[in-house]
């Protein structure tokens, strides 16, 4: 949706950046989570994650 709506207003320069912002984001997050070092056991680990994401 945003490389379409970037195309409709003649921006197509942003078609590229804008997914690859995001991408970049997602590999800069992914090697923050990977270095953390986390407590507990990875059973109680997935327990509180779904839990919040289910709280939202």
């Amino acid at each position: 949706m945003v490389i379409s709506v970037a195309k409709h207003y003649q921006q197509d320069m942003h078609a590229g950046i804008i997914p690859a912002t995001f991408s970049t984001g997602s590999f800069v997050g992914g090697l923050i989570y990977g270095h953390r070092t986390w407590s507990g056991t990875a059973t109680r680990q997935l327990i509180v994650a779904t839990a919040a994401f289910l709280g939202g």
